[in-house]
């Protein structure tokens, strides 16, 4: 028998060196996942682990997400466009969001593949786009919740949109606003 020091897979081409039971590391892990009582050792390790582990991960991932999304609405102006409503980051969620204002071909075939969800691929694009030096202004924006609700309902029945606005406005509802914010005043007049 060889010393130990030389002795080389038993695996009849390969000549790696030896590991245990005649084996080379590869080989004997093959071997290994073979034995039916060590393989199911194996897969309560793993289970436990992970499920050890599983909070802290969730955890992590939660607050690497907010951070990223903090940086990216920082680099986006940190507030809404249309209002004006400024980023809070000690809100336990954010009061902007990021808005799509139009949809490419790739978005499209992602959203049909989604059942018109099109997920978290804003966040991976917009990285993208900063890291190649591409403007993300043409193509997404900041809105707070109230308006990018408010925005939805336009894009999917401006009709309707309209004649509620009118509605509200001869039924007095922004008669307050109407009292600070002279831009809104022009639109009313306008309306009329």
């Amino acid at each position: 028998m060889p010393p130990k020091s030389n002795r080389k897979c038993s695996v009849k081409d390969c000549y790696e060196k030896h590991q245990a039971k005649g084996f080379c590391k590869n080989h004997y892990m093959k071997y290994l996942r073979n034995i039916p009582e060590w393989k199911n050792k194996q897969n309560k390790k793993q289970l436990q682990a992970y499920y050890d582990d599983h909070e802290n991960r969730k955890e992590r991932k939660r607050i690497d997400g907010k951070a990223q999304r903090r940086e990216l609405y920082l680099k986006l102006g940190a507030k809404c466009v249309s209002c004006g409503e400024k980023f809070n980051p000690k809100l336990k969620r954010s009061n902007l969001e990021i808005h799509h204002k139009f949809y490419d071909e790739e978005d499209m075939k992602i959203k049909n593949r989604n059942n018109g969800n099109i997920g978290s691929r804003q966040i991976t694009e917009l990285i993208r786009m900063f890291k190649n030096g591409i403007n993300p202004n043409e193509k997404f924006t900041l809105l707070c919740g109230q308006c990018n609700t408010l925005e939805a309902f336009v894009r999917l029945n401006p009709e309707k949109a309209f004649e509620t606005f009118c509605w509200l406005s001869s039924e007095g509802y922004f008669d307050q606003a109407l009292k600070t914010d002279p831009k809104l005043k022009k639109l009313t007049e306008f309306l009329r």
